[in-house]
């Protein structure tokens, strides 16, 4: 079935203050592509990590900050596309008072993560 309902998608929380969705991926048939919405409370933070694959994240509502190899952090808001390419250790935290929403897409490969 190639339309889904994010109702019907469990929400995993791998830490306090944050929960995803798997949306899209290999178990809903995908080849090619995994979709996740992600939610980060506020004050919390995705620890510093790295993927071996590129990202694109796009913000649905909330503020706060993309850190990229501890030196290039951006400002992030709602509408705004971000992309983080393979290898590179990054972070999210949100600095506000509601949640940070985004939808995060990448190939739906074996991914690893390191986490710095």
């Amino acid at each position: 079935m190639p339309v889904f309902d994010s109702k019907d998608t469990d929400t995993i929380s791998p830490f306090p203050g944050f929960q995803l969705k798997l949306l899209i991926d290999k178990n809903r048939g995908s080849k090619s592509v995994t979709m996740i919405n992600e939610t980060l409370n506020p004050g919390a933070k995705i620890p510093n990590h790295r993927h071996n694959v590129e990202g694109a994240i796009y913000v649905l509502s909330g503020t706060g900050y993309l850190t990229i190899e501890d030196e290039n952090k951006y400002k992030i808001g709602p509408g705004m596309a971000l992309l983080v390419a393979s290898d590179a250790f990054y972070f999210l935290e949100n600095d506000g008072t509601e949640d940070l929403n985004f939808i995060t897409i990448h190939p739906s490969t074996e991914i690893t993560k390191e986490e710095k």
